[in-house]
Parts: structure tokens; sequence; C-alpha cells
């Protein structure tokens, strides 16, 4: 009996090896084809806790250093067709500063692996989702007529939307390539960043049907998504310089 478990036991084994092996080779082949700048964000996204991430971080180097100044923006993708609500990341070629009330913007801008900088006070990683999240949904009531507006929207009503955005910011210098612990770390900032949105979604969802996003219908999720639209931009050059030292 005890021989049968061995063997069972070196089955599940190497299945479990031929998996992992199948599944990291897959990854592979999606982080070599992986050519636009927004492809391999949205990858390292998606991997940055893997171990196959220095991978996506020579590629990420690589080709923010040969782009021209551009911005990434996050945007809802509605699928009609597969009746599918998703995100992706969209390249702004040339973009400008936004000439707004300073209210409306959040910069987070990431100086290294240890120090993150919002709205030019010094911060950490276990303070940014709390502070993003108040910035952007909780303003105060002197703020409010600043940063949202009341609007009609089908499936839900009357609701209130934010306008903030906000711009997550590391430099990516030609003398200095960015580490797979500081690329990790911008990652993660952007996880956190990301998870004030989704738990908005869920918040609204709760309160309207009872349900979770994830478990609303298309029609739900597009009325969600009108409301909590991504607002977050991702910089790599010279924007932390220029929040830094303007007057």
């Amino acid at each position: 009996m005890n021989r049968i478990n061995e063997m069972n036991f070196f089955f599940i084994l190497l299945l479990f090896i031929g998996c992992n092996q199948s599944n990291n080779n897959q990854k592979i082949e999606r982080i070599n084809n992986a050519t636009s700048v927004s492809e391999i964000v949205s990858l390292a996204y998606e991997l940055s806790d893997d171990s196959l991430f220095y991978m996506l971080c020579n590629k990420l180097n690589d080709s923010i250093m040969n782009e021209s100044f551009f911005w990434l923006q996050t945007m809802t993708d509605i699928y009609t067709t597969r009746k599918e609500v998703g995100w992706s990341f969209v390249k702004i070629k040339e973009a400008v500063f936004p000439e707004v009330s300073d209210r409306l913007l959040l910069h987070v801008c990431i100086r290294n692996k240890n120090t993150i900088l919002i709205n030019n006070h010094y911060s950490n990683i276990k303070d940014i989702k709390k502070i993003a999240e108040d910035y952007i949904f909780n303003p105060d009531s002197s703020d409010r007529h600043i940063t949202n507006f009341i609007t009609k929207v089908d499936l839900i009503g009357d609701i209130e939307i934010s306008k903030v955005a906000v711009f997550l910011s590391i430099d990516v210098k030609r003398e200095k390539r960015l580490t797979v612990e500081e690329w990790r770390f911008y990652f993660k900032c952007m996880h956190e960043l990301m998870k004030i949105y989704e738990n908005k979604k869920n918040e609204i969802s709760l309160a309207k049907w009872n349900k979770e996003y994830d478990s609303l219908s298309f029609d739900q999720k597009v009325a969600v998504t009108s409301v909590v639209d991504y607002r977050l931009y991702l910089v790599f050059e010279g924007y932390c310089d220029y929040i830094e030292n303007k007057p």
C-alpha cells in the first residue's frame, strides 16, 4: 500500500511539474510576442509577481527609451458583440499636461523602490490606497463642487461621478535602466490604485443590485463603468521632476 501511495505521489508531482512547465512556456511565448509598449505594460501588470517578470522589465526599459514622450491611459473596453467589459492601456503620443484645477489631479511619483511622493508629500505603499481613495471618491465638502458632478445613468439613475485623474509616474532614463525591484514596486503601486476603482464598482453594484460587479449582467456592468471609469495615467519620463519643480 505504501508503495502504491509513493508511486501516486511521484505521478502527481511529475504531472504538476509538466503543467507548470507548459504554463511557463505559454507565458514566455506571450512575452516574446508582446511588441508595443501597451502590450508589454499590460503583461507586466498581469505578471508582476511571476518569476518571469524580469523578462518584461528588460523589454519595458528598451521600449520606453525608444519612444518619444508619451503617456498610457487606462481605458474601459466595451465589447458589444461578445457582451464583455474589460480594460486596456492606450498610448497617447506627445501628451500635454492638463491645464485644470490642481484638485482634479492626484500625482503619485515613484522615486525609487522605497520612496513615493503623493502630491509632493512623502508616503509609502501601505498608505497609497487610502490616500488616493479619499482624494478621488471622498473629497471634502468644500472641494466637492470642483471634483464631482451629478448625472443620470441608465439603470442607475442620478449619481455623483468623480472627475479626478491619477498620474502614476516613474522616470526611465537612458543612463540608468530601472531594476526589476523598481519595476515591481511601480506595478505594485498600480495594483493598489486599480483596486480603488474595482472596490468602487463593487460598492455601487451591491448598493443597486445586491450583487458584486463580476456577477452583473452586461448592461449593468456598462452602467457601472460609466460611473466608475478608469482615470489612471501612466507616465515614464520627466513627470516627477515637472511636478516637484512646479511653482
